[in-house]
């Protein structure tokens, strides 16, 4: 029984009680009891549903908050995890790379490339004929001379430079000349040098100059007026690996004295012979080529390759 129902019927009891003796005014005001009452205990009851919906709305509210920070803290958690998925499968690809190129680096040959001076000088030179044509034959050139402008289109100078590549390994090489360094090589052109292994081959590079080339200092310091750097390509025989060498000459045989050239028979840094460096990083040309190949990892954590 609720509390209205109990009061309402203790009201009405002590009305039939007290009607005997009472007046009509005071029974009208004694019957009007239970209403108010009724009215009391409605506002107090809805005072608490408020403070009740209040409550429930303030707890929904940190539902709210808490399912919020559970779908943040399970957002994090994915991206964690697919982090860690995709740190797996590079490392995973890192490793397949590396074991590639380690089948890859047994094919690949090592060369021995050197250039020297192809006889006792390395400069040589010639006149102009009276006909305006050039002689076919060039005389070595032994000691310091100097040229007047005069003589900027009369005579020529070669400078030559023997390159020997020796195969030091096991494997058959194929070498390829890319850069020529502002110079002619006696290779046909777009001829690729096989070495078999323990074997050498050679080919000499030459530049011409005219005195006109090296009319000012400026042109006689830049590079590639004085610096010899033959670029090659090295690889083995199916091209699948390569490695490039360079070389890093000084040929300063040139300089000036005023409005003459003055040309020495030896470079300023005297050398015998230099041998090619090769550059540090190697081109794994197979892999590059093969550039779309897939890696996937199975259930059971092997690594599997497609796309070849």
């Amino acid at each position: 029984m609720d509390w209205i129902q109990f009061l309402t019927r203790v009201v009405t009891y002590v009305v039939a009680v007290a009607a005997d003796g009472v007046g009509p005014d005071w029974i009208q005001a004694i019957t009007s009891v239970p209403t108010l009452l009724a009215a009391i205990a409605a506002g107090l009851f809805a005072g608490k549903a408020a403070v009740y919906t209040k409550h429930q709305a303030q707890a929904s509210n940190r539902q709210v908050e808490i399912a919020l920070e559970a779908l943040e803290i399970t957002r994090t958690q994915a991206a964690s995890a697919e982090e860690h998925a995709n740190r797996q499968v590079e490392e995973a690809q890192d490793t397949y790379r590396r074991y590639e190129e380690s089948k890859l680096d047994a094919l690949m040959p090592v060369v021995l490339a050197t250039a020297r001076r192809p006889g006792s000088w390395f400069i040589e030179t010639n006149e102009v004929w009276e006909s305006g044509e050039w002689p076919p034959f060039w005389e070595p050139f032994t000691r310091i001379k100097d040229f007047d402008e005069s003589q900027n289109y009369r005579v020529r100078f070669r400078i030559s430079i023997k390159v020997e590549l020796e195969n030091v390994s096991n494997k058959i090489a194929r070498i390829d000349i890319v850069d020529n360094s502002s110079g002619e090589v006696d290779v046909r052109g777009g001829e690729a040098i096989i070495v078999p292994p323990g074997q050498v081959r050679a080919f000499t590079w030459t530049r011409t100059f005219t005195p006109v080339i090296l009319a000012t200092q400026d042109e006689i310091d830049d590079p590639k007026n004085w610096l010899f750097s033959l670029t090659l390509w090295v690889r083995d025989l199916g091209m699948n690996v390569r490695d490039v060498y360079k070389f890093n000459s000084d040929l300063r045989f040139f300089s000036r004295d005023g409005s003459r050239l003055v040309v020495r028979p030896e470079p300023a840094f005297s050398w015998t012979e230099n041998v090619a460096q090769p550059l540090q990083q190697r081109a794994y040309e197979r892999l590059e080529a093969n550039a779309a190949t897939t890696l996937h990892l199975s259930g059971s954590g092997g690594v599997t390759r497609t796309g070849e």
